[in-house]
């Protein structure tokens, strides 16, 4: 009878020390401040970036073809104007600063604009 008192007491005593413990942490919840988009053969990668507002992006064609990213709608451009960049030519990058406040910005190739590939969404919070 002793054994299973004892048994019973380490299953109670490992029950309260794990509770209140969370496998998140804060660091999860935070938003970012710095993101990246990528320009492929293949397509853009992420085809969805989270950024905190006035968070900077940085956009780098990694294709062997020219790339101007452009918000949308097509052609004006003007949902999100601070992430539309010149042409890109293979090989370079372009860091962009996103406005200080809470957006969903459409972006696709201004020189594609029908290719999905290319399309994609930046989700900015506060």
């Amino acid at each position: 009878m002793n054994f299973l008192r004892w048994l019973g007491l380490i299953a109670a005593v490992s029950v309260f020390a794990s509770c209140g413990r969370s496998t998140s942490t804060m660091a999860s919840l935070e938003i970012p401040n710095t993101g990246s988009l990528v320009l492929l053969p293949s397509g853009v990668s992420p085809t969805s970036l989270l950024i905190k507002a006035g968070g900077t992006i940085s956009i780098s064609n990694e294709d062997t073809v020219d790339h101007m990213v452009a918000s949308n709608p097509h052609p004006m451009r003007s949902d999100c104007p601070e992430i539309n960049t010149p042409t890109l030519r293979p090989g370079t990058t372009r860091t962009v600063t996103m406005r200080p406040m809470a957006e969903r910005c459409g972006f696709h190739d201004f020189l594609q604009p029908g290719n999905v590939s290319f399309q994609g969404m930046i989700t900015v919070q506060n």
